[in-house]
Order: C-alpha cells, then structure tokens, then sequence
C-alpha cells in the first residue's frame, strides 16, 4: 500500500517519535524518504540529536534527496557517549545546543521540500534537566508520528505517548 502519492501536501513536516528507543523510527522514517525520493520530490530527514554514533543520521542522510550537504546538516548535536542526551551531555560537561538545532532545522526546512524529524528515545526523553525531546517537538510546532513495536506494553506507551502529545497542543498525524 502506498501512503504517500502524488497529492502529498506540498511543505509537508512532520516529527516522527516513537514509544521508546529502538522502536523503529529510523526504519520509518527511512521508508518514508525513500517513497518521496522515488516521486522524486525533495526530501530530507533530520536528526536533531545524537548519541554514541550518528548511524540513523547516516542512514537519514543517504535516504535524503537531493544528498545534503553534510552530516552535521542533518545531525547538528552529538554526542559521543551512548546514553539519553541530557545524561551524555553531563558525562561530556556541555549541554545540547538547542538554538544550533533550531538553525539547523531552518536551513534544511529552506533547501528542502519536506522534511521528517527523527526524536532520539521516546517522546519525553530528556535533552536538558529543563528541555525534553517533547519540548522541541512543540517548539517546531509540528504534527507528529508515532512509532509503535509490537510488543507487551505497547497499547500502553501508544495511549501515554499519544495523550502527551496532544497535551502538549500538537497535532497527531498517526500511529
């Protein structure tokens, strides 16, 4: 079944989270790029933060059309030790840089036509004691997709993650 076809809204943006790490966003968000590649429409994915190695943000990269730039393009924060942002940037004595982000993520939304933000973990993962994943979801202001394992607990994370969500005054583009 094709999901995206040729009526696809022009600009489309859209932040893909999941009910927890390792869930399947990149996989998703792969796909994704993929089938507006093959329209051969200009699409990007972007990776906000990183941690421990920038593998989904390569991955990202080479599904992106046309190739950008550069990595840190796409991967503007990373971290080198694998853990939850917030803790990476204690180990590392630095924190996230939240406003190299947000410029990141207006130069690629400026050379690209659509563009889907990968989260890093689940939905409320800390970037900073004072800054979750959700928070710049929010400030991005855009609708979000939820990425789903199949696994025991996960109708759960599903109502949780998608009751936070709406919480936080965005739209939910699906499940």
């Amino acid at each position: 079944t094709t999901i995206i076809h040729t009526s696809t809204p022009k600009n489309l943006k859209l932040f893909i989270t999941g009910t927890s790490t390792e869930v399947g966003k990149t996989y998703v968000t792969q796909l994704l790029l993929q089938a507006l590649g093959k329209l051969g429409l200009s699409a990007a994915g972007f990776k906000p933060i990183a941690c421990g190695e920038r593998t989904d943000a390569e991955e990202l990269a080479a599904c992106s059309f046309p190739a950008p730039p550069s990595i840190d393009l796409v991967n503007p924060v990373f971290f080198k030790n694998p853990a939850a942002p917030m803790a990476a940037s204690l180990i590392e004595a630095t924190q996230a840089d939240i406003p190299a982000i947000k410029s990141a993520y207006g130069t690629i939304t400026e050379q690209y036509e659509y563009v889907l933000v990968e989260g890093i973990g689940g939905w409320e993962v800390p970037i900073r004691a004072d800054y979750s994943m959700s928070d710049l979801a929010a400030d991005l202001n855009l609708p979000v997709l939820v990425v789903v394992d199949n696994r025991l607990g996960a109708i759960n994370h599903t109502i949780l993650t998608v009751n936070a969500i709406k919480a936080k005054g965005l739209k939910l583009a699906g499940i």
